[in-house]
C-alpha cells in the first residue's frame, strides 16, 4: 500500500538499467514478453502486446489530457473569460481528485491466484485474535480495504537473454503464496524483529519443514509506529524453477560463522529487489509518479535500506519508511489518498547472471482501494508482554 512510497523515497538510486521501454518493432514482440502464470515460455502475439501497450498509452495520455487541461486554465485566465475558465475549473478539479470506480470485472483476473491463496490458506491457516479489517478480495462485496495477488502480466522481468539483449518478459507466477498481511499500530513501541512475537512464533513452531518470508513495513501515521505485516510461504516445488532454487538457497541460507553470515547478508541486501506499479490513482497522483520518472525495480539494501533477520524456518524482511523525517511527512500527506489507489507490490531476488535468469517473482500483493487508517488495528491483548 506505500509501495509507491518506497519507490519515491529510493528513485535516486533506482535501478537505472531495468527501464525497458514496453514499445518494440512489432517483429520482435511475439518472443520478447513472459505470459501466464506458469514458469514455462509462449509467444504472445503482436496484438496482445499492442493491448497491453495501448494501457500504458492511455495512462500516458491521461496525463497529457491533465496538463492539457490546465493550459487551457491559464490561457482564460490571461484572456479574462470568466464563465469559461469558470467551467473549465470545475472540470478539471473534478477530474483531478475524484475516486476511481470500482471495476468488478477486474476481479476476474484473481480467479486462478485466489484458489491457490485460497489452498494456501486452508493448508496453513494462522488466526489472529480480534478483529481484522484487512480483507482478502472476494470474502464479501465490498472491494474497498482488500487485499489480492495482481497478475503477473503486469510486471516486466529481466529475461533469460536479459544480459545480452536487455530484454525483459512478462513475469510468471510467484514462488511463494501469501499467507496472512495485517497492519498492526502502537503509539509507542516499534517491532524490529516481528516473528519473535508470540503469536507469529507459535504459526512458524507449527510447519518447521516449511519454508516462509516475512515482509514487513514499518511506517509513522498519525504518531503511530503502524508494522505493515505480511507472511509466504514457499508453495513452488524444488526443480520446477532451477535458476531460483540457486538464488533462494543462497537467501535462505544460515550462517556458520560471522563471515558466512556477514557474506550472506551483504547477498540478501544486493540482491533483494523491489517493484511497485500504481495499477489506478487519482489523475493527480499519476501526475506526480510521472514526474519523478514513474515507479522503477529498486534494491532495496542500496535505497531506504532493509534489515534481513532469520530463523529456523524464515527469513524476516523489514523496510523501515518512517526511519527520518522525509518518510514520515510524505507518509502522513499521502495516505489519505490510500483508498482511491488499487497498488501492486513485487519482489524478486535479481538475476544478475545468465543461469540466474530468467528472474521470477519471490512473492507479490495488491492492495485494492485501502484506507490505511481504517485498516490498521491493535495487536492483540498482551501479545507483547513477553518482549524486551
Amino acid at each position: 500500500m506505500v509501495g509507491w512510497l518506497t519507490c519515491c523515497l529510493g528513485r535516486v538510486h533506482s535501478d537505472l538499467a531495468d527501464a525497458t521501454p514496453l514499445t518494440q518493432p512489432a517483429d520482435k514482440l511475439s518472443s520478447w514478453r513472459r505470459v501466464g502464470s506458469a514458469p514455462v515460455f509462449q509467444d504472445c502475439s503482436p496484438e496482445v502486446i499492442r493491448q497491453q501497450d495501448l494501457k500504458t498509452l492511455d495512462w500516458k495520455w491521461q496525463q497529457r489530457r491533465t496538463a492539457l487541461t490546465f493550459l487551457v486554465i491559464c490561457f482564460s485566465a490571461f484572456l479574462g473569460l470568466k464563465i469559461l475558465f469558470s467551467i473549465v475549473v470545475v472540470i478539471f478539479l473534478s477530474h483531478m481528485f475524484s475516486k476511481p470506480k470500482v471495476a468488478t470485472g477486474d476481479n476476474a483476473m484473481h480467479g486462478n491466484m485466489m484458489d491457490r491463496v485460497d489452498a494456501t490458506k486452508q493448508r496453513f491457516p494462522f488466526d489472529v485474535d480480534g478483529r481484522e479489517p484487512l480483507r482478502r478480495l472476494g470474502d464479501d462485496g465490498d472491494p474497498r480495504d482488500c487485499w489480492s495477488e495482481p497478475p503477473g502480466s503486469l510486471f516486466f522481468l529481466r529475461g533469460k537473454s536479459y544480459m545480452d539483449d536487455r530484454i525483459k518478459m512478462q513475469a510468471s507466477g510467484p514462488f511463494c503464496t501469501l499467507v496472512r498481511v495485517s497492519f498492526f499500530a502502537h503509539s509507542t513501541r516499534k517491532i524490529t524483529h516481528m516473528a519473535r512475537i508470540p503469536f507469529i512464533k507459535r504459526f512458524l513452531d507449527s510447519y518447521p519443514n516449511q519454508q516462509f518470508i516475512i515482509y514487513v513495513r514499518h511506517l509513522a501515521v498519525d504518531g503511530q509506529n503502524v508494522h505493515g505485516f505480511g507472511i509466504y510461504a514457499r508453495t513452488c516445488a524444488p526443480g520446477v524453477c532451477p535458476q531460483v532454487d540457486k538464488l533462494w538457497d543462497r537467501f535462505f541460507a544460515k550462517g556458520k560463522s560471522p563471515e558466512e553470515t556477514t557474506e550472506i547478508q551483504d547477498f540478501r541486501r544486493k540482491r533483494f529487489k523491489y517493484i511497485c506499479n500504481v495499477s489506478k490513482a487519482p489523475a493527480g497522483i499519476g501526475c506526480f509518479m510521472d514526474s519523478i520518472g514513474g515507479t522503477r525495480p529498486v534494491i532495496l539494501g542500496n535505497t531506504i535500506g532493509a534489515d534481513f533477520f532469520e530463523g529456523p524456518n524464515y527469513v524476516e524482511v523489514a523496510m523501515d519508511a518512517g526511519n527520518n523525517h522525509l518518510g514520515k511527512v510524505i507518509t502522513n500527506s499521502v495516505a489519505s489518498y490510500f483508498e482511491s489507489m488499487v497498488i501492486d507490490e513485487m519482489v524478486l531476488l535479481e538475476g544478475q547472471k545468465e543461469d540466474e535468469l530468467p528472474e521470477q517473482p519471490l512473492f507479490s500483493l495488491r492492495f485494492n482501494f485501502c484506507d490505511l487508517r481504517r485498516v490498521m488495528r491493535a495487536f492483540p491483548e498482551g501479545a507483547l508482554d513477553t518482549l524486551e
